[in-house]
């Protein structure tokens, strides 16, 4: 068929190449089908470019609309991760107590990935149990585990099964496990608190 067949139909508009003198893209293309092209009658029809992601850009608001939607494999998840978080603490309780300093670091590490883990599953839950957790995560960090007494070893394993673990976290739980930090030596501000500051800036 002619580009001037009885159709009416225009011919294809030259896609024009970037300024670069680039190849052209996908995107490219996706961008120039945004020109208004004729259709059967002669009138002008636009075309809607398609999104070079079938998938939306996500907002400050879409996230934690998504990130709150709540799913039986969301709980069943968080459940597992918890259940295996206190595993990981039980376990630093023996060797704390065998000496085996190897395996107790090793166990510290594991539990701080578990701990992870229910952080990004956090919005299933209230907003208490993420500041604990957030706690917990931070006063833990950067710590040497072949150290840790059993003392401290019974300490996060209280905090994981009393408090973060026993059902709804609230503020008393937030304060019990405070005070249960402090005793074992850990600091609980330690994760959200600045550097230290020299003598002369004080």
């Amino acid at each position: 068929m002619s580009l001037d067949s009885p159709t009416g139909i225009p011919p294809i508009r030259n896609i024009p190449r970037r300024s670069d003198s680039s190849d052209i893209t996908v995107g490219d293309l996706s961008d120039s089908l945004s020109e208004t092209t004729g259709g059967l009658t002669g009138e002008s029809v636009h075309v809607f470019r398609r999104s070079r992601s079938p998938l939306e850009v996500p907002t400050a608001a879409s996230s934690r609309r998504y990130e709150t939607i709540s799913t039986p494999s969301r709980r069943d998840a968080i459940r597992r991760a918890l259940g295996l978080a206190i595993n990981e603490a039980e376990r630093m309780e023996t060797f704390a107590d065998r000496q085996e300093f190897v395996d107790l670091s090793l166990a510290g590490f594991q539990l701080l990935e578990k701990l992870q883990e229910l952080w990004t599953l956090r919005f299933e839950r209230e907003s208490d149990f993420a500041d604990l957790l957030n706690m917990l995560q931070g006063a833990l960090v950067q710590e040497e585990f072949e150290r840790f007494s059993r003392t401290q070893c019974v300490s996060i394993r209280t905090i994981l099964v009393d408090h973060l673990g026993s059902g709804p976290v609230d503020s008393d739980d937030i304060e019990r496990s405070i005070r249960l930090l402090r005793e074992a030596g850990f600091d609980p501000w330690k994760g959200i608190s600045g550097p230290d500051l020299d003598d002369g800036e004080q």
